[in-house]
This record gives structure tokens, C-alpha cells and sequence, in this order.
């Protein structure tokens, strides 16, 4: 199965427009009084809840923290993001690394740059 590039390019060019304040590696979702801070993978689950739902891991003084779960495997983490998206366990890893990205901007060329190297290899078979 192909990787899902115009997936990913929506991702990246949804992550371009997101507050710093709303980003954070540490966590898959987290809703607080303030507003929702996530991942790549809680923003992938947030822009495409076709694929993703998300399933309450804590409650706490208004806070209410999700993980990620892709609705067809029902797997979760990395390897749902992964699966969403059609990519490799690598490729999927690398994008969902914990605390690696430190603001929205660094996550959205590190999707580009994927979505290239996914382009370069694509053409490379044909």
C-alpha cells in the first residue's frame, strides 16, 4: 500500500498554522481550560478523526489527557500513526519520537521532509 502524501502534506501544512502553546511531544492530546495541546500524532488524530480516535488516559483539575488509537487496527501509538498514514514503523517513529520537536514549525518540515523522500522514492520505482 502507498503512503498517504496528500495526508501528510494536509499534516504539515496544518502544523505550519498551529500556536506553539498547542504543541507538545510529551503528549498525545491534552484538553485544559486553555485550550488543546498535542503531538504530531494527537494533531494528525485532531485533523483526521476519521482515521483516529481517541480514548481517555487521565482526568485531572480540568485537564483531560487522550492517547491515539487508529480506528481500523485499533493500534495505538507510533505504529497507528503509522499505520493511518501508510508509512514504515521506521518512518512512523521518527515522526512521533517523544519530545524530539520542540514547536510546530520544526514538526511540519520534518513531515516535508518525509512527504520528499516518500516523493524521491515513489518515482524511484516507476
Amino acid at each position: 500500500m502507498k503512503p498517504d502524501i496528500k495526508g501528510l502534506e494536509k499534516l504539515a501544512v496544518h502544523l505550519r498554522t498551529v500556536p506553539t502553546k498547542e504543541f507538545d511531544m510529551e503528549t498525545w492530546i491534552t484538553d485544559t481550560p486553555c485550550g488543546t495541546s498535542a503531538c504530531i500524532a494527537g494533531h494528525a488524530a485532531l485533523l483526521f478523526p476519521e482515521r483516529f480516535k481517541r480514548k481517555i488516559v487521565n482526568k485531572d483539575n480540568g485537564y483531560t489527557s487522550y492517547s491515539v488509537v487508529h480506528r481500523k487496527s485499533g493500534i495505538s501509538g507510533s505504529e497507528g500513526f503509522g499505520k493511518a498514514f501508510n508509512l514504515t514503523p521506521e518512518d512512523a517513529e521518527n515522526l512521533t519520537i517523544w519530545g524530539f520537536y520542540q514547536t510546530p514549525k520544526q514538526a511540519a518540515a520534518a513531515v516535508t521532509k518525509l512527504v520528499k523522500k516518500l516523493k524521491l522514492g515513489m518515482a524511484g520505482k516507476k
